[in-house]
C-alpha cells in the first residue's frame, strides 16, 4: 500500500520574518497592506443606489467557499451602477476586522524566492498543514476576469465568508495561494509608521513547522544562527543550491527532522565550513570535505 503524502504549506520569506517566525511570532496582513491593489475587491452591480458606505458588515473567516454562482453578473454585462466604488467601502471594513497570512503550494517557485525571500538570501518555511493552526485554510480562486457581484450577495450574507471574496487574477496562479484568516481580535496589534495599517501578529507554536530551507544566496552565518535555533527542535533545516543541470535547486541537508543531539551531523563540501572548527574526528572530515573532496570547488562556487 502507498502511503499518501502529507500534504504542506509553505511560505518565502526575508531573514527578519523568518527570525520573528523561529521565535514564535507570524504576521497577518489587513487586505490593504498586500501588494495586489485588487485584493478582496470585485466589481459591484447596485441597481438600488445604495452605494452610500452606511451599512457595516460582519465576516466570517472560518466558513467554507459556498456556491454563488446565483449572484454572479455576467462578465460582459456593463452599467453605470457596476464597478468596485462599494467593494472598496467593504475592504476598508475589513482591514479594521480580519488578517491574512499568505501560504503557497508552490515548493520551489523561482519568482517567489525573487520577490518574498530577498533575492534567494532568504528562506522557504515549510509548514504541517494539518496542524490546528491552520484549521479553515482557504484556497484562492484564480480568474481571467474581474468577478461581478450584484449587491445582493452581500445585503443577504451576514455574515459575509471571506472566502468568497479570495479571488485573484490569474497572473499570480503561479503562487498556488492558500490563506488563514482570523480576526483581528485574535492578534496582537502593534503601531506602525505614519499612515500604514497596525502591524498584527499571531503566536505560532514550533511545531507547525517542519522545514526551513535557506536560500542560494544565505550567508554561513545565516545558517549557523539557523542551526543553532534550531538544533534540539524536530524542524529539518536544508540548503536551496543551484543545480548543475537544468534551471533547478538541489538541496544540501543540514539538519534531520530531530534533535541534534539525537543524529548523526550532516557534512557536505556546502555544509563544511559550519564544523570546520569542531576538532576531532568531526572537524578532520569538515576539513576533508572542504579541501579534498572532488566536488568541493564546484559545490560552493557561486554565479
Amino acid at each position: 500500500m502507498h502511503r499518501m503524502r502529507q500534504m504542506s504549506f509553505y511560505k518565502y520569506v526575508t531573514l527578519e520574518t523568518l527570525d520573528k517566525i523561529l521565535n514564535g511570532s507570524i504576521r497577518l496582513t489587513q487586505p490593504s497592506g498586500f501588494n495586489d491593489p485588487f485584493e478582496l475587491s470585485m466589481e459591484v452591480f447596485d441597481p438600488y443606489g445604495l452605494n452610500d458606505g452606511a451599512r457595516n458588515f460582519s465576516f466570517d473567516v472560518l466558513h467554507p467557499r459556498r456556491d454563488i454562482s446565483k449572484y454572479l453578473v455576467d462578465r460582459d454585462f456593463s452599467h453605470d451602477n457596476c464597478n468596485d466604488s462599494f467593494s472598496r467601502k467593504v475592504v476598508k471594513q475589513l482591514n479594521e476586522a480580519i488578517g491574512i497570512l499568505c501560504l503557497s503550494k508552490n515548493e520551489e517557485s523561482h519568482l517567489m524566492w525573487a520577490h518574498y525571500a530577498d533575492s534567494y538570501r532568504g528562506a522557504v518555511i515549510e509548514f504541517d498543514s494539518n496542524h490546528e493552526f491552520f484549521k479553515g485554510a482557504i484556497e484562492v480562486n484564480y480568474v481571467d476576469e474581474r468577478p461581478k457581484l450584484h449587491i445582493d450577495y452581500f445585503l443577504e450574507s451576514d455574515p459575509i465568508p471571506v472566502s468568497e471574496l479570495c479571488s485573484k487574477s490569474e497572473v499570480w496562479s503561479y503562487e498556488k495561494e492558500w490563506r488563514i484568516i482570523r480576526s483581528l481580535r485574535d492578534c496582537t496589534s502593534h503601531k506602525a509608521k505614519k499612515g500604514q495599517l497596525p502591524i498584527c501578529v499571531m503566536n505560532l507554536p514550533l511545531e507547525a513547522i517542519k522545514c526551513v530551507t535557506l536560500g542560494e544566496r544565505s550567508s554561513l552565518d545565516t545558517v549557523r544562527k539557523t542551526l543553532s535555533k534550531l538544533k534540539e527542535t524536530n524542524i529539518e533545516i536544508k540548503l536551496a543550491a543551484i543545480d548543475f543541470w537544468k534551471y533547478k535547486f538541489r538541496y544540501e541537508p543540514v539538519k534531520f527532522n530531530r534533535p541534534i543531539s539525537e543524529a548523526a551531523f550532516l557534512i557536505t563540501p556546502r555544509t563544511a565550513d559550519l564544523y570546520i572548527n569542531a576538532g576531532g574526528q568531526i572537524g578532520k572530515l569538515a576539513k576533508w570535505m572542504k579541501e579534498e573532496h572532488p566536488f568541493a570547488e564546484l559545490a560552493n562556487s557561486r554565479l
